[in-house]
């Protein structure tokens, strides 16, 4: 028989009808009596895994999602978040019997190492519920028949979880389009009692774009231990839609539509949800906007849009290598996409340009976007990677943040352009906490503080792991979920 150990197994000592195993990652006892198929009785763990990672709204309770790449499970535990790394858990609850079983024999390698249904599932906590996103499928795959899953875990006791229902909704949730911007876009969101899942299917032409479209399917958390899908919202046909974001307790969103008569033009257009009411949830009529929306604004009625302008370069290699490079599969060629940014006033359906600014320049491109109710940063990359087969990488790109402070109110442009620098990298999964920005980037989790939008500081914090799986915040930490590294709680000052 085989025991299964959480971890490289280091150490096995056998005491009449036990096995005591020793690993990396905990200390287990097995019952030998049958020595064909020994059970595990008991545990103590070592070390913690965390690939998700979400925190009750008050602060007060960490869930960790961590699969086991040896044993296949996947678990959640509550552990206290003053010591998120913490291997000793408050509560667990194994999730393996709620998704379906994994394929046996030689199919079962070609699934990975992550429980199947929770690959790339999404977690939430919400007056002391937990709501675990997923597909149907295994593997959270796609298809005619998939739809979606939330599955309910009671952690109003931490020390006990206790799985309560599933509930399923029609579709698979999007993951939005190559032409967004701003990463506050979300294929799932909370607000108040209200959960909205964006589902959608992308299809693609090798003459042309191909086709999206997409639903706002809402859900009723007002009974939390027990949601109850109530509407779906239909969304037009387009070439490409948008995922969710929220200003002000409004649903944000876009979606874009190929003009008539000429396929080298599309039209975009914002879109507003109306979520005080699950019951009563609404879309506005569209509105034709010149771009993708990154940042909202519900009491001047503005938005800030990214425009998407394609400039065809007749030399691939020197695309390729610009930060603003954009690459069609259909026919093979290489583009700039220019974004300028343009501020817009909307008056009932219909909107009118206020002012536009270009961030790039000749060199740069812009990469995300994210916006609070005080501040809108914009990361621009300069430069790209280049490679020579005598020397590797000669030439490593450069990052800015352009800092925008007054565009509700007052004039459009930036208050202030600060360089990262090389040594930091890339920047990536930008959120914006009032005047404050939090990022990922290749030498830690960054953050820049704009409480003076003039002067703007900027602080790396290095992490354990090479990159946060799952990041979340809570007042003035960052806690970053880094899988067979645990968690790690970064103070933001």
């Amino acid at each position: 028989g085989v025991a299964p150990m959480a971890g490289t197994a280091r150490r096995g000592l056998v005491h009449e009808d036990r096995l005591l195993g020793v690993s990396d990652n905990s200390v287990e006892v097995f019952d030998l009596s049958d020595r064909d198929a020994p059970q595990k009785t008991s545990e103590l763990a070592l070390a913690s895994i965390a690939d998700r990672i979400a925190l009750s709204e008050d602060g007060a309770v960490m869930v960790r999602m961590a699969t086991d790449w040896w044993t296949g499970e996947t678990r959640l535990e509550t552990v206290d978040p003053s010591t998120p790394q913490s291997p000793l858990a408050l509560g667990t609850l194994s999730l393996d019997e709620l998704t379906p079983a994994p394929p046996e024999g030689p199919e079962a390698a070609e699934w990975g190492c992550a429980h199947y249904g929770y690959l790339q599932s999404e977690m939430f906590i919400h007056q002391g519920f937990v709501y675990l996103v997923r597909e149907d499928t295994l593997g959270g795959g796609w298809g005619p028949d998939a739809n979606t899953v939330i599955d309910v875990v009671d952690v109003t006791d931490p020390s006990a979880p206790e799985y309560i229902e599933s509930l399923e909704v029609p579709g698979t949730r999007s993951w939005g389009s190559g032409q967004t911007v701003s990463s506050d876009e979300v294929s799932v969101r909370i607000v108040g009692d209200t959960m909205v899942i964006v589902t959608g299917v992308q299809t693609w032409e090798e003459s042309g774009p191909g086709s999206s479209s997409s639903v706002f399917e809402i859900v009723d958390l007002s009974d939390p231990g027990h949601p109850v899908h109530t509407k779906s919202l239909a969304r037009p046909e387009g070439l490409a839609h948008g995922g969710l974001q929220e200003h002000d307790g409004i649903g944000i969103s876009w979606h874009m539509l190929a003009v008539e008569g000429d396929p080298s033009k599309v039209r975009y257009f914002l879109e507003r949800l109306d979520l005080s009411s699950a019951q009563d949830a609404s879309v506005a009529p569209p509105v034709n906007v010149p771009g993708a929306v990154i940042a909202w604004d519900a009491v001047s009625n503005r938005a800030v849009v990214a425009d998407f302008q394609l400039e065809s370069i007749a030399d691939v290699d020197s695309c390729w290598s610009h930060a603003a490079s954009w690459y069609s599969y259909a026919d093979d060629s290489c583009a700039l996409a220019h974004r300028p940014l343009h501020l817009i006033q909307i008056e009932g359906d219909g909107a009118s340009l206020l002012e536009t600014v270009d961030v790039e320049g000749s060199d740069g491109g812009i990469q995300r976007a994210a916006s609070s109710d005080e501040r809108l940063f914009v990361s621009i990359q300069r430069g790209s990677y280049a490679w020579a087969e005598d020397a590797g990488f000669v030439r490593s790109a450069q990052s800015e943040v352009a800092i925008f402070a007054d565009w509700s109110a007052g004039s459009f442009s930036p208050q202030a352009l600060l360089t990262v620098g090389e040594s930091t990298g890339w920047l990536g999964d930008l959120t914006a906490m009032g005047t404050q920005l939090l990022f990922q980037a290749g030498a830690g989790i960054g953050t820049v503080d704009a409480e003076d939008p003039a002067a703007p500081s900027l602080e790396v914090h290095a992490v354990w792991g090479s990159y946060c799986a799952d990041l979340q915040t809570s007042d003035n930490t960052a806690y970053c979920a880094m899988g067979p590294w645990g968690v790690q709680a970064v103070l933001l000052d």
